[in-house]
């Protein structure tokens, strides 16, 4: 197959290069309602355009989480579906959605059993990069190693009030995890890996609720370029983002 043709064609889908901007909604997202009127009326076609629509111009986790699952167990997938059943189970994790997180966990553990679905998610990490690259713009969104997905979606949803996402935990994930073994040495690096990406997700949370002038306090607080923080200040500084968030909720 043509690489440059797919670039080509991913370049133009759904005009992709937002998909990791600064662009952040934290409310839960309402479902995509002019694809969900399409559905019942047996329009599939315009529900696919539709929810693609929300999905990427709305940032709404439902939709992607639909259209994802659409191109995964779509009859004679091509590569282009597969293409994008990546991204849109790709954007649903990046909102912190544990289901889709569990299911793009196990997508990419069966892609790496073979080496031409290893080609495949390579392919699409190039071309995400070449997207973000031509927009000027930095790759947030990072493809998480199936281990802190997994980790990730089995989290509490207590302990995630700063994620957008309406689906805060999987208990698939508890289940997978309890036969997923990596090298102790590994691990420690995806932990990590984790952590660095909720913390992301707090920050964005923070950018998104506070005003510019509190969210600079917040981050010299909590995340201080130089020195460690203040434990009991980081901890006042956190809980009153909480407070906000909630407020914001309202």
């Amino acid at each position: 197959m043509n690489k440059i043709k797919y670039i080509f064609t991913f370049c133009r889908l759904l005009s992709i290069g937002i998909i990791f901007s600064s662009v952040f909604a934290f409310p839960a997202y309402a479902q995509c309602v002019a694809a969900q009127k399409a559905l019942s009326q047996g329009n599939q076609k315009q529900a696919i355009a539709d929810f693609s629509q929300c999905a990427v111009n709305e940032n709404d986790e439902e939709s992607q989480f639909w259209l994802a699952r659409f191109y995964q167990n779509k009859q004679n997938q091509s590569h282009q579906d597969v293409m994008k059943m990546l991204l849109f189970y790709h954007l649903a994790a990046e909102n912190g959605n544990a289901t889709a997180q569990v299911a793009l966990a196990k997508v990419l553990l069966k892609m790496d059993s073979e080496e031409s679905e290893r080609e495949t998610l390579a392919s699409y990490m190039d071309q995400i990069q070449a997207v973000m690259k031509e927009k000027n713009m930095p790759f947030k969104g990072e493809m998480l190693h199936p281990y802190v997905l997994l980790t990730l979606a089995q989290e509490d949803a207590a302990q995630k009030w700063y994620y957008p996402t309406v689906h805060k935990t999987d208990n698939e994930a508890r289940v997978i995890l309890q036969t997923y073994q990596v090298p102790p040495e590994k691990k420690a690096s995806l932990m990590k890996t984790g952590s660095l990406w909720k913390q992301r997700k707090m920050q964005e949370t923070a950018r998104e609720v506070l005003t510019v002038d509190a969210y600079n306090t917040f981050m010299d607080t909590v995340y201080p370029k130089k020195g460690n923080a203040d434990a009991f200040a980081r901890q006042q500084a956190i809980t009153q983002l909480k407070e906000r968030v909630e407020e914001y909720l309202k």
